[in-house]
């Protein structure tokens, strides 16, 4: 018989544990760098580069998110940034 103890901690615990294997296979892609690499007009120094855009709607897709928009509340969970390798999904500007 197997028994299970359950205790309290200060992990962060996420239903989308997907990412983490999307994430590992985008590491091993040249993706992020040929993205940032890109300079489209009117857009040189973007504030979200296009790697972080990309590999976001990417991550929104492996949860069943097809809409850009549905990234609001995902701006700010740590687990959805970090297995994609986002470097800046938030708005706000430093």
């Amino acid at each position: 018989m197997l028994t299970y103890k359950f205790q309290e901690g200060s992990e962060s615990l996420s239903s989308h544990t997907g990412l983490g294997l999307a994430g590992a296979l985008l590491e091993r892609t040249e993706l992020k760098d040929r993205l940032s690499n890109v300079e489209l007009p009117g857009c040189k120094d973007p504030v979200i580069g296009h790697s972080d855009i990309v590999f976001s709607m990417i991550g929104l897709q492996c949860i069943g998110k097809p809409d850009y928009d549905a990234i609001e509340p995902f701006r700010e969970i740590p687990f959805f940034v970090q297995r994609l390798g986002i470097d800046r999904c938030s708005k706000t500007v430093n």
